[in-house]
């Protein structure tokens, strides 16, 4: 593709995650060795929004936060860090394909299938910056996730970019 076009067109799911924490797997009601991700944030738009992943909410009325759906395999590999969702998109998918998530939601295992479309752009970037700087392939932008009553504040991490 790189030759043949003169660009590479990542293939892009359109997810924010994170990693299941120790509070979270006992606040959850999970096995104690749980695997997976959770999924933070759905981009607007995205594959992972038209397959119907769900990201952590939070209920404005009383103030309730609702854990987003966790990826526990992909094509039914097993999904124990970001790294493996990312690495497996990267090297065995291309735009266009399809790709079947597995998650647990409130208890229960569902598939999921999404169909992968071309990393977008950000409008914000020159022509002269690298895309590949500022958020992970296949995912998406970092957004900023909600307070988990009771948990404490994820740390903030630094811009990828001065």
């Amino acid at each position: 593709m790189l030759i043949k076009n003169g660009s590479y067109a990542h293939p892009w799911l359109g997810v924010s995650v994170g990693k299941i924490s120790p509070d979270l797997i006992k606040a959850v009601g999970l096995p104690t060795n749980y695997k997976g991700v959770i999924i933070g944030s759905v981009q607007p738009g995205s594959p992972a929004e038209k397959a119907g992943l769900k990201g952590l909410t939070q209920d404005n009325d009383n103030g309730a936060t609702h854990t987003g759906d966790i990826i526990t395999a992909v094509d039914g590999h097993p999904v124990r860090q970001i790294d493996d969702i990312i690495n497996y998109i990267e090297s065995q998918k291309n735009v266009g394909d399809n790709i079947k998530l597995t998650v647990s939601r409130d208890g229960k295992l569902v598939e999921l299938t999404a169909t992968l479309q071309a990393r977008p752009q950000t409008s914000s970037l020159s022509s002269s910056q690298n895309q590949d700087q500022l958020q992970p392939p296949g995912l998406g932008p970092i957004p900023e996730l909600p307070q988990i009553p009771g948990f404490p504040p994820l740390p903030r991490l630094p811009p990828l970019l001065p």
